[in-house]
């Protein structure tokens, strides 16, 4: 869900990218009728030229979705890192357990990660540019040269010769511009995937008839076994747990930061699965088709939860 909602912020790019191509097509049809009038060859140039750059142009929109798949781990991590450090909930537990040291160097080495998956990247990207713009140079030299020529033989004037040398740059421009809004947008359409990934997740079953009398009465919980592990940690959270409460009892559950004491309600809320084991209402399976929301009220250290 937070690569999802981290995917929305690229749909204002995804809009503004649309916008930028709708008018450079608009600036080509125009521009076009203008060559047609007076010469046809600098259309020929500039097509068979930005033509040339489009195989460039697939290298650096390659290049960006590998840079955007490889980056995602340490880009997450360097935005919680950003997060917990400029929110003033967290500066209490900053400054009793002594995080600011910590905090800091996970960040110089989510950095430095960061720092030579774009170094790669961007050395790369610096090489296809510069043969795309070398072909772009050699589309202008050809359009002087054939101005040159006609302005050399009195066929056109000066005024004209700038006219046409200005408008088959635009065009040109306006051609690049809409190739390069192209890749931009396939690659966009990468940063969105989780997005659409979380919308397509299948809708939890409705409770049948049997579960919502069940969870009428006391509830017991049991937790059989349950291991579960974050998907980008290292190590499990919970491993093997298994404890039973009866109904009625009332249990505190005391733990360092990081114990695992929240991720036992996000496993009970059904917010994640647990990779091994089972968690029991009653004796049935939360897994199975079963609504919580009569048995359970969690309130997680979400402060737009409890505003003070």
């Amino acid at each position: 869900m937070e690569r999802g909602k981290q995917g929305t912020h690229d749909i204002m790019s995804f809009t503004e990218t649309i916008s930028n191509m709708t008018a450079s097509l608009i600036t080509i049809i125009m521009v076009i009728t203008i060559l047609v009038k007076n010469d046809w060859r600098l259309i020929i140039v500039v097509l068979l030229c930005n033509i040339a750059t489009i195989p460039c142009f697939n290298k650096i929109r390659d290049l960006d979705i590998d840079n955007a798949k490889r980056g995602i781990p340490e880009n997450r991590a360097y935005r919680y890192l950003v997060s917990v450090s400029t929110d003033f909930r967290f500066a209490k537990d900053l400054r009793i357990y002594r995080g600011d040291k910590f905090f800091l160097k996970k960040a110089e080495d989510t950095m430095d990660k960061i720092l030579h998956i774009n170094h790669e990247y961007f050395t790369k990207n610096g090489i296809w540019n510069g043969f795309a713009q070398s072909i772009v140079q050699i589309q202008l030299t050809l359009t002087f040269i054939i101005l040159g020529f006609s302005l050399l033989t009195a066929k056109i004037t000066v005024g004209t010769f700038t006219m046409l040398y200005g408008a088959s740059n635009q065009l040109g421009r306006s051609f690049n511009s809409l190739i390069q809004g192209y890749t931009d947008l396939i690659t966009l359409s990468v940063n969105l995937d989780p997005y659409y990934e979380f919308l397509n997740i299948a809708e939890i079953g409705k409770e049948g008839e049997k579960f919502s009398q069940s969870l009428i009465k006391p509830v017991s919980l049991t937790f059989e076994d349950v291991t579960f592990r974050y998907p980008t940690a290292e190590e499990d959270i919970l491993k093997n747990v298994s404890f039973h409460i009866y109904p009625g009892e009332t249990l505190a559950i005391v733990g360092k930061n990081g114990a695992g004491k929240t991720t036992l309600i996000k496993l009970l809320c059904r917010l994640y699965k647990p990779q091994k084991g089972r968690i029991l209402i009653n004796g049935m399976d939360i897994e199975s088709p079963i609504s919580l929301q009569r048995s359970i009220c969690a309130t997680l250290q979400l402060g737009e939860f409890c505003p003070p």
